[in-house]
């Protein structure tokens, strides 16, 4: 996921990811609600946002990330090692101090435990999900 930092900034886009929530910390009787109610609600906060992008294998997710160049990179506890190597300032998950990167940060783990459920339960289904979430 990729998004520009004065856009993250925005009061909107506070506002619109405020319902996120990390999934672990669901109770069981509402992780179904809160994953049917995720597309609709990730339809509104993706115009905030530059790439979407789901990898199912690290190669993939890295050489995307080499091709950006980005300015900063928040990367997720368990990726560390894959970006170690780059010129890229790197954020880890556990060192995120700001709002609007712990949010993005909470929406790209999300993401992930979407495809995730998505893959193990209904892997027809998955690259019409796909499509409705990349850009």
């Amino acid at each position: 996921m990729g998004a520009r930092e004065h856009i993250l900034k925005r009061r909107e886009f506070l506002d619109y990811t405020s319902w996120l929530v990390h999934f672990r910390e669901l109770h069981p009787r509402k992780k179904r609600s809160y994953l049917a109610k995720f597309p609709k609600r990730f339809s509104k906060i993706s115009n905030h946002l530059l790439y979407v992008r789901i990898f199912r294998y690290e190669n993939e997710l890295q050489n995307f990330v080499n091709q950006l160049e980005p300015a900063v990179l928040l990367v997720d506890d368990k990726l560390l090692n894959l970006f170690q190597e780059t010129n890229t300032p790197i954020v880890p998950e556990k060192n995120i101090r700001y709002k609007h990167h712990e949010r993005l940060m909470l929406l790209a783990d999300n993401l992930a435990n979407y495809f995730r459920i998505i893959l193990k339960e209904k892997p027809r289904n998955y690259g019409r999900e796909l499509r409705k979430f990349e850009k």
